[in-house]
């Protein structure tokens, strides 16, 4: 009998177990292991407020030290190397041999205007100058009329006594010393040339020998006074045309 009332048993209980209210009392909030979904999450809540914040990526400070470390030297390098194409363009520069420019003749300055004139003054002195200079090769060629006279003739003679007169009573003028000395001693030599030229005391030929060493001291003395006086007509500033070199 005992094994009879088993399977009745059994079906009793799994009536028990399939009934609503059954399975309602064997499913408790206490036998979950996961909280509520009303403890989870409110549902007024906005999303923004749900939604996790973005976090910052950390800089690598040593990084960013390298990296602007690698654009400096860059520069410098780019920097070095213009300063090195200038230097081998100033070298260049110095072994490439200067062409001298061929000089403008005169003719062309004096006929060509200058564009850059501000005015017709200057222009106009301009071709005044530029025809000066295209006549001075010809009043070189041709000479002055003074200086071309003969050294030996009468009127240069007279001009070196009287240049001579005119230096020596010219305050402007100072004599060098080879005019200063050398004429008051060979002066002096004429005036007693029978005790200074030798064998001028002999009989019947020492007059002669006498008044030929007179004749060569008054021609050196002429001949030092004659310079001198060459030196005052080419330095002396207002002395007249005749007398000018």
């Amino acid at each position: 009998m005992a094994r009879k009332k088993d399977p009745d048993r059994f079906r009793e209980q799994s009536a028990e177990t399939d009934s609503p209210s059954v399975r309602d009392d064997a499913i408790t909030p206490s036998d979950t292991s996961e909280p509520p979904i009303a403890e989870q999450a409110d549902l007024n809540q906005p999303l923004d407020s749900i939604t996790a914040a973005p976090t910052a990526i950390p800089v690598n400070p040593v990084a960013d030290a390298g990296h602007h470390l690698e654009d400096r030297l860059s520069r410098l390098e780019t920097t070095l190397l213009h300063l090195q194409q200038i230097e081998q363009r100033l070298l260049d520069l110095q072994n490439v041999p200067m062409a001298i420019p061929a000089p403008v003749p005169p003719t062309a300055i004096a006929s060509s205007p200058s564009p850059t004139a501000p005015n017709t003054l200057l222009s106009n002195a301009a071709s005044w100058i530029g025809a000066g200079v295209g006549l001075l090769p010809s009043i070189i060629a041709r000479g002055d009329p003074v200086a071309s006279r003969a050294p030996f003739s009468l009127t240069e003679t007279i001009a070196e006594l009287r240049s001579i007169n005119r230096m020596f009573v010219d305050p402007r003028y100072s004599l060098s010393w080879l005019g200063r000395i050398t004429p008051p001693l060979l002066l002096l030599a004429f005036i007693f040339s029978s005790y200074v030229v030798p064998f001028a005391s002999v009989p019947v030929v020492g007059w002669l020998i006498e008044k030929l060493g007179q004749i060569i001291i008054g021609f050196g003395l002429f001949k030092v006074l004659g310079y001198e006086a060459r030196r005052y007509r080419e330095k002396a500033p207002d002395l007249p045309p005749s007398l000018r070199l």
